[in-house]
């Protein structure tokens, strides 16, 4: 084999690896501009996730604050919903608030305040967080621990929500001073 041969032959090889390469560099482009496309995609959904998540924690917060300070009017009760991550896990804490400051809610009212809010959280998911939210909806015992001094701030708390969200609630209880005060009471 001559020089010319050797040279045209490792002139061969070189644009071979000149294409190859070529084609590598083209590759890895498309796969940056993928990653970046990917990148823009996950911080789109990021940022929906983040304000559909403050509207519909605003929404219960609201909600719930409202059935506490409607049913426990002589306390100033507020609700809030805290996110934390750890462990790259996101954590909520519920907090209960009176006059500013972290109240325990197992405390709170006798253990009232822990019943009408997680009777209004319940109300909250199927009312913001279904579809076609119920029309018609079952509670059973839901303020047991509500004291007798309540009672009928809680039937007018129903009446309330009956008519700001057009459902029907069926109220189940043993609590014969709510049955009294109920609208239409079933007795069985």
């Amino acid at each position: 084999m001559t020089n010319q041969q050797l040279i045209l032959e490792k002139l061969a090889i070189l644009k071979d690896r000149e294409s190859k390469l070529t084609a590598l560099q083209a590759e890895r482009s498309a796969k940056v501009e993928l990653l970046q496309t990917a990148t823009d995609a996950y911080q789109l959904l990021r940022t929906f996730y983040e304000q559909t998540q403050t509207l519909h924690v605003k929404r219960l917060e609201q909600l719930v604050s409202y059935c506490l300070r409607t049913v426990f009017t002589d306390h100033a009760y507020e609700f809030k919903i805290v996110f934390e991550t750890k462990r790259n896990q996101v954590e909520a804490s519920m907090l209960f608030l009176r006059d500013g400051e972290q109240v325990d809610p197992l405390e709170a009212a006798g253990g009232g305040c822990l019943d009408v809010a997680v009777c209004a959280l319940r109300l909250g998911v199927i009312l913001f967080h279904v579809e076609r939210p119920a029309r018609f909806i079952g509670l059973d015992e839901p303020f047991r621990y509500v004291s007798q001094d309540y009672r009928s701030n809680l039937i007018g708390l129903i009446r309330e929500l009956s008519q700001r969200y057009g459902v029907q609630f069926f109220l189940i209880s043993h609590d014969q001073d709510l049955i009294r005060l109920s609208e239409n009471p079933v007795l069985l």
